[in-house]
């Protein structure tokens, strides 16, 4: 790749060559308007998911200011992901959320490697935070985010499409069958009591929505900024409310003998009825159900939100959040509910 390389052009290695990228992302911070004399020190491999994504931070010098500046560039493989999480980054920047919070500081976009490029959001992860008491503000902050979020009249390109994710539950679960043979029957039971239940539900639509939100892509600082607008389209309100609780109980059984999930719910639903009231129907036990398939899914795969348990703790994740799952169809194949 060289100066006036294209996105077919475009290696995974290529990204942390300071040589080849330079030129690019001179390009794209010059058409964002911050001018020409930036000099790339250094990149660093953050996020690595071949065929899919990459996340590099880069270090660069800003000869007119004399300052340094730490840029993160996202790459996506497909260039027509890149520029709609482009597009949906930069209308979120105008969108009217709380004071004192937001989104990281969209810098520019480098169609020529794919890329999104942005500030590096200042503060910690939600789940790193140094008190319980710091942990139930960011909490209800977030709360506020959210809500704020699901009033805008953000144009998605995409919509949360029920039926196709039942269907692609039903591939989570076989994939959770072939890495922990021991709860595939479980995770195939979950799948299709999904199934079962997705027609009698009502759902809303028509909401932007972030789709992966969960107390990591939460950074709270003197300002809270929340990450990841990859998966964002127009759907339910209800699906992020009840995927960030799900994993809120996931990180109270993590941590044991701390505080349970009910209490971190309280700040996180406080700050949301700020703004707008909060619903606990059934469509939240729908999704709140799907989402202990995606926790089950990435703990067979190793991957999700850190910290990643191995051996019998991941085992004993895995029986948690299944068991939970099926709780909660249950509870709509019978008429009830169990938040």
């Amino acid at each position: 790749m060289t100066g006036a390389a294209t996105v077919s052009e475009t290696t995974w290695d290529a990204l942390l060559d300071v040589e080849r990228i330079e030129p690019l992302l001179r390009d794209a911070l010059q058409r964002a308007g911050h001018g020409s004399g930036h000099a790339l020190l250094a990149a660093r491999r953050l996020v690595w998911k071949p065929e899919s994504r990459a996340l590099v931070a880069y270090d660069l010098w800003d000869a007119r200011s004399g300052q340094p500046w730490h840029l993160f560039g996202k790459h996506y493989a497909r260039p027509a992901r890149a520029s709609r999480v482009y597009a949906a980054w930069a209308g979120l920047e105008q969108a009217p959320f709380p004071p004192g919070s937001g989104v990281p500081q969209l810098i520019g976009w480098c169609p020529g490697a794919s890329m999104v490029i942005y500030k590096p959001a200042p503060g910690r992860p939600l789940d790193r935070l140094t008190s319980l008491a710091a942990v139930r503000r960011g909490l209800r902050r977030a709360g506020s985010w959210l809500a704020a979020l699901h009033r805008t009249s953000l144009p998605l390109e995409r919509e949360f499409d029920v039926a196709a994710e039942v269907r692609e539950a039903a591939i989570w679960a076989e994939r959770i069958s072939e890495a922990c043979p021991s709860h595939g029957e479980a995770a195939r039971q979950l799948a299709a009591e999904l199934a079962a239940t997705a027609t009698g539900v009502r759902f809303e639509s028509g909401v932007p929505i972030h789709k992966d939100f969960h107390y990591r892509h939460v950074i709270v600082g003197s300002r809270l900024a929340v990450l990841d607008f990859d998966e964002m389209r127009l759907g339910d309100p209800c699906f992020d409310l009840a995927h960030f609780c799900t994993y809120l109980r996931l990180l109270s059984t993590r941590r044991g003998a701390g505080v349970g999930s009910m209490a971190l719910e309280e700040g996180f639903f406080e700050g949301y009825g700020l703004v707008a009231p909060p619903r606990r129907d059934d469509a939240f036990t729908f999704f709140a159900a799907y989402t202990c398939l995606k926790i089950a899914k990435q703990l067979s795969a190793g991957s999700g939100v850190e910290p990643r348990p191995g051996g019998r703790e991941r085992l004993l994740q895995l029986t948690f959040i299944l068991e939970h799952g099926r709780s909660l169809t249950r509870a709509l194949l019978e008429g009830s509910h169990a938040l």
